[in-house]
């Protein structure tokens, strides 16, 4: 939020489009201690998004590699008539039509088959998150995202 990445890249787009942040701190460590279903987790999430709903949002971007694991209850606070846009399919994306482009990179960083995981932030409880979500030891390497942005 802070950054105004998704802010930059949307009136980047298009100008006309009115954007509204709002920093959520709250629900990362919810998510990180596993309380996905707890009634406080929705309370907060509910408290978030009041400002989002009262603006009548028609979209909203889950904007951490964390939120689509309470998209769900996202959903049911804020509305059905508000699109959720989950950006981590649309890298996804972006990477492999770069990697298709640009084979001699691909090649690099498949040699092996061993898979590489980058984050923008990297906290030791995250990283045993991570082992646990992916049911096998991994390293994270963080990377600065802002250079990408020039």
């Amino acid at each position: 939020i802070e950054s105004k990445i998704y802010e930059k890249l949307i009136k980047k787009e298009n100008r006309k489009i009115k954007t509204f942040s709002r920093a959520c701190p709250l629900l990362i460590p919810l998510v990180e201690e596993g309380w996905l279903k707890k009634p406080e987790t929705k309370r907060i999430i509910k408290k978030y998004l009041y400002p989002l709903k009262l603006a009548k949002i028609d979209t909203l971007v889950l904007a951490c590699t964390h939120f689509p694991l309470i998209k769900d209850i996202v959903q049911a606070k804020i509305g059905k008539s508000v699109r959720l846009v989950d950006p981590g399919m649309g890298l996804v994306l972006q990477v492999k039509d770069f990697l298709k482009a640009n084979p001699e990179i691909e090649k690099t960083i498949t040699r092996g088959k061993k898979h590489q995981f980058f984050v923008s932030d990297l906290t030791a409880k995250f990283q045993a998150m991570a082992k646990q979500w992916l049911d096998r030891p991994i390293k994270l390497k963080k990377v600065n995202l802002e250079k990408y942005l020039k």
